[in-house]
């Protein structure tokens, strides 16, 4: 039998990576041979000739070998197909991909590779989403996105055979993995393979919404893909990307609570990850918090460590042991309540919210009709008329609510306005410190739950 291969270590642990060379080979069904060498990647700051990979590893105990260095490695059979597919018959193709790039038994390595994640996507010159092989008319969904004309000239059988066909490409695991939104928010380029076919990844996202797929029993899918289409749209507008904190790149896409309300139904295989997975897309300052990867402390001691860094003014946090629960307690004011929830026409991805404030009219310069009326971010949880806005101790965006008895239910922790301008943020937050005198502070029961999309 063939030796397994052995890594060697990383000669500078700062910035280097190990690249996969890929050989070619014109026979379609010939072994996979690829070579392994380190690679400096904080040479210079710009994109480097080099693809990552981005997809879901299947399951871990069904494998194909390929051979690294003329050694037998054993590789799941969803990457073994993306290997297949993205090999050249003539040219060598170098990618990075984790499992192999990584050594998987090195735990020191794989925490600092894990910080180290968003500079390796964002320097590739193009991330490659690998949803998996063609399979429930795939290919038809692929070809239907490309095409500019509409669905006049369909039948309707043809039109739900199509609208089948894109809710089973949306249903793939890749979108709901939490590590695949760094990736992609990561990426200068973005494209999306699914057997032979790909597409380049914002025409993927305007096909989606073409598809015009009703969505009906599963609001919770339609959200998800909003969030994930929502990062693909921002990458392409992330000016040569990060900002360097501590070494790592910064992403500074969106405040941390903004970025766990969209995403916190994504899965991950340790919890620990559905914080992880997000620091280096969050524009927080993350210094000094406790927050960067260690797995070696508990869940609920990381959940605890998270919502004291979201909401500095909570009195009391409790979390629990394997549940995504905090029961939190923190003065705030109830300044509002949501009078109707509309879906954006312009956008897939956004809201229209209408307002209605206790008493005082919000009107104030610069935003003239903010008072009733709110473009924001959709979410994971569904916001529904009668839940109210409320200003937490500490806060300068506003918190959506939902009343129980004798507790209320977080719905989405910080508002995101998209198209806010920095004149517009410093309204909002004058807006609400005065607003803050008008209503009296209270105590509040809050619970949020990361396990329910309400």
């Amino acid at each position: 039998a063939m030796p397994p291969y052995c890594y060697s270590p990383l000669k500078s642990e700062l910035g280097s990576i190990r690249l996969l060379r890929i050989m070619p080979h014109e026979d379609e069904t010939a072994d996979i041979q690829c070579e392994l060498f380190e690679y400096p990647l904080h040479i210079s700051r710009s994109t480097h000739p080099y693809e990552a990979l981005s997809y879901v590893w299947g399951d871990p105990d069904k494998t194909y070998p390929i051979l690294v260095q003329g050694t037998r490695f054993n590789v799941t059979v969803n990457l073994y197909a993306a290997l297949l597919q993205l090999r050249n018959h003539s040219i060598e193709r170098v990618l990075w991909v984790d499992a192999i790039c990584i050594d998987q038994g090195n735990q020191a390595e794989k925490e600092r590779q894990i910080q180290n994640m968003a500079n390796i996507y964002g320097q590739a010159n193009r991330v490659l989403v690998w949803l998996g092989e063609a399979s429930n008319d795939s290919d038809l969904a692929f070809n239907e996105m490309r095409r500019v004309k509409g669905k006049e000239d369909m039948t309707t059988l043809e039109i739900q055979r199509l609208e089948l066909a894109g809710l089973a490409l949306l249903q793939r695991p890749w979108f709901q993995r939490i590590w695949i939104l760094q990736e992609i928010a990561a990426a200068q380029n973005v494209l999306i393979m699914c057997g032979h076919k790909k597409i380049e990844g914002y025409a993927f996202c305007t096909g989606i919404e073409s598809l015009n797929i009703s969505y009906r029993t599963r609001q919770d899918l339609q959200r998800m893909i909003c969030s994930v289409t929502y990062l693909i749209r921002e990458a392409a507008y992330i000016p040569d990307h990060s900002t360097q904190i501590l070494g790592s790149m910064s992403l500074s896409i969106c405040p941390l609570s903004v970025l766990l309300d969209m995403h916190h139904a994504q899965k991950a295989t340790k919890r620990h990850d559905k914080v992880y997975a997000l620091l280096s897309m969050s524009s927080d300052d993350l210094r000094g918090t406790s927050l960067s990867p260690n797995y070696t402390i508990s869940w609920e001691d990381l959940f605890r460590r998270l919502l004291k860094h979201l909401i500095p003014g909570a009195t009391s946090v409790q979390t629990c042991k394997n549940r995504e629960v905090a029961i939190i307690e923190s003065k705030g004011r109830i300044i509002g309540k949501v009078v109707s929830v509309q879906k954006d026409s312009t956008r897939g991805d956004r809201l229209c919210l209408e307002t209605a404030h206790e008493e005082t009219p919000w009107h104030f310069e610069g935003a003239e009709d903010w008072s009733n009326h709110w473009s924001i971010q959709m979410s994971a949880k569904t916001i529904q008329n009668g839940d109210f806005i409320c200003v937490l101790e500490g806060a300068s965006k506003p918190t959506i609510v939902r009343l129980h008895r004798d507790y209320f239910t977080v719905v989405v922790l910080e508002v995101l306005f998209p198209d806010e301008t920095p004149a517009w943020s410093r309204a909002v937050k004058e807006k609400i410190s005065s607003l803050s005198k008008l209503y009296p502070s209270r105590d509040l029961l809050l619970v949020w739950d990361w396990e329910n999309s309400l």
